[in-house]
């Protein structure tokens, strides 16, 4: 047994499922992370399905099962779908019940959005349909189907263990799915609240897991997923399938091939992305009017929203000491995010580029990235110009290189990045981190020979970089001086998965460590020192470091994300957010102003810190 939540609106679906599966005959949870949930994306339409009953079927998650059923169909329409279910789960029930063995009661319930239709549910069952009417278990499994009636806002399926939910909870989640249609975030935490309490109720009776994800589509095709806060146990994947292929195996693979272990992940979030199937505008959604929430009523941080009337900035990236700004947006919801821009003393301008600003120094030089036909392209913005970076060709069939990408850059100004080769060089890594500057005669510096890895974000004015050294004489984290050609590496000092976060200019490193259940925590190592835990605790994800020691990030609390500044004096403070949004602080300058976004299913805005008075002076 099981607990799924399915709710449809005009515009929005939601669709959520626990983790648990119970061995009926003795009444014990066998597993606490079986993914329940499938992703669908075809041409006609886009969707999810959970399912209640059987969980899994010869050692095999049934959401596997179904991932296998769909792969190699480009395109299968939401009754196609629902036929191919409704034949694989009845050959299997029939095996299960051979030699006098009881029927087993399964469920699958599929939730749509059709190009310019109103979203649908089909349920597949053999002891049930979707407008709650149920029947003893038979062999035959029956497919019914439910959409919004006229003048219906939104509609609320609960399968599984459905007496754990109670109708006065089933109203209020159809309330605010209709009141707020387009705010996902506010629909998905009431779901995970819902299947919280359900657990936690007598009549769960230990058949309901604690923890759960939701996942969500528009009908433009942005989607999101989403867990609780406090979840410990998520599955490490979902199947995804897209257009009959397993996104997800895809992605596994690709981990692995560097070196990275998938089962050790999780992820809490995934951001919105959308396929652009609708105009926005056409969803009848109202525009975002952020409201600010202030943690503390002495707040030291006044926040304000970088705007513009030409595009959407979305997010800022960056923050220099001179007061400049950089970010990338997009000119609607639905398109791409390929709209660099800078921003100084109130004004915003839009770079004369299309890609990505990532980085700005004190003299507003930018990093970017030139995208054209999926082609990537390091450069460097400077006087209304944007520099490209020329390919490094290297040597036939050893390392060519294809496309370049820069992460960050310093008052030279010399920027850290990388060069790609998408002919994988023999026997090593096919990235290699890269300095780059305007310089016909040396526009690339590599890393001494025989040493390869991956750049992170971070170089300071005395031109050291961070990187991770992947293949060579040794591997590890490491800082690369440009200039000298050297490789510092650092030890971990007993830290597990150490990544390198930012380098100040008195060589300050800031770090994210996990703990044994893989969950963040900020660590820092002052010159010369070993790692030390920074002290804001587990959970808080550090994300930059200023000259002075003060260190900005994010938390999750109350199921959002939300923005945090340490102060070099050991002083903690929670900083305004936007509400019933994920709010990140991402960079900070000398100054104490800091730059950051807030996201909701509609799209972002781009956010500026700054300290209320003298009192950081």
């Amino acid at each position: 047994m099981t607990l799924n939540l399915t709710v449809i609106t005009p515009t929005v679906i939601y669709q959520s499922a626990d983790f648990r599966l119970t061995d009926l005959s003795t009444g014990l949870p066998t597993n606490h992370r079986s993914p329940k949930l499938v992703t669908f994306v075809y041409e006609a339409w886009i969707g999810f399905v959970t399912y209640t009953g059987l969980g899994d079927w010869q050692g095999k998650d049934i959401s596997d099962h179904v991932a296998d059923w769909l792969t190699g169909y480009k395109e299968l329409s939401m009754e196609q779908v629902a036929h191919r279910l409704q034949r694989q789960i009845a050959q299997i029930i029939r095996s299960l019940s051979k030699g006098n063995r009881p029927l087993r009661r399964h469920t699958f319930t599929l939730a749509g959005i059709r190009n310019s239709q109103m979203p649908e549910i089909i349920m597949v069952s053999n002891s049930q349909d979707c407008f709650r009417k149920s029947w003893n278990t038979q062999e035959q499994f029956t497919i019914s189907r439910r959409s919004l009636r006229e003048g219906e806002r939104s509609l609320v399926v609960v399968t599984g263990r459905t007496q754990a939910v109670p109708p006065g909870e089933r109203g209020q989640l159809r309330e605010i799915a209709a009141r707020y249609p387009g705010d996902g975030g506010r629909v998905r935490r009431m779901m995970v609240d819902i299947n919280n309490r359900a657990a936690s109720s007598p009549q769960s009776q230990g058949l309901i897991g604690p923890d759960c994800a939701v996942f969500s589509f528009r009908a433009d095709g942005a989607g999101a997923y989403q867990l609780g806060q406090d979840t410990q146990d998520a599955p490490w994947q979902f199947p995804q399938m897209s257009f009959g292929s397993n996104m997800t195996e895809g992605f596994v693979k690709a981990m692995r091939s560097l070196g990275i272990d998938p089962e050790s992940t999780q992820f809490s979030l995934l951001g919105s992305a959308s396929s652009g199937r609708a105009d926005p505008a056409s969803l009848g959604l109202p525009k975002c009017q952020p409201s600010i929430a202030e943690p503390d009523a002495q707040s030291r941080y006044s926040v304000t929203e970088i705007v513009s009337e030409d595009f959407e900035p979305h997010g800022c990236n960056d923050i220099s000491n001179g007061g400049y700004v950089v970010g990338t947006g997009r000119l609607r919801l639905g398109q791409a995010l390929a709209v660099p821009w800078r921003w100084a003393n109130g004004q915003i301008v839009r770079l004369n580029y299309s890609g990505l600003a990532l980085a700005v120094n004190d003299t507003g030089q930018v990093a970017g990235a030139l995208q054209d036909g999926g082609v990537e392209r390091a450069g460097l913005y400077s006087n209304d110009f944007f520099n490209e970076f020329p390919i490094y060709h290297g040597q036939p069939e050893i390392f060519a290189g294809s496309d370049t990408y820069g992460y960050d850059l310093n008052h030279r100004p010399l920027v850290i990045g990388q060069v790609r080769s998408r002919a994988e060089e023999k026997g090593r890594a096919n990235v290699r981190p890269t300095a780059f500057q305007i310089d016909d005669d040396r526009p690339h510096i590599f890393m001494p020979d025989g040493y390869n890895g991956l750049p992170a974000r971070g170089i300071n004015d005395q031109d050291d970089a961070l990187v991770y050294i992947t293949t060579g004489p040794r591997s590890g984290n490491a800082v690369w001086n440009i200039t000298g050609g050297s490789l510092d590496f650092i030890d971990d000092d007993g830290f597990q998965r150490v990544s390198l976060r930012a380098i100040t200019n008195y060589g300050i490193i800031l770090g994210q460590a996990t703990t044994a259940k893989n969950i963040p925590f900020a660590i820092i190592r002052m010159p010369g020192g070993p790692w030390r835990n920074l002290g804001t605790g587990e959970g808080w994800i550090p994300l930059d470091i200023n000259d002075h020691g003060d260190v900005v990030g994010s938390v999750g609390i109350e199921e959002l994300t939300r923005p945090w500044l340490r102060l070099a004096s050991g002083e903690t403070v929670l900083l305004p957010f936007i509400r019933e949004h994920h709010t990140t602080a991402m960079a900070i300058n000398n100054n104490k102003q800091i730059a950051g976004c807030s996201a909701a299913d509609h799209g972002g805005h781009a956010l500026l810190w700054s300290p209320k008075g003298s009192w950081w002076q």
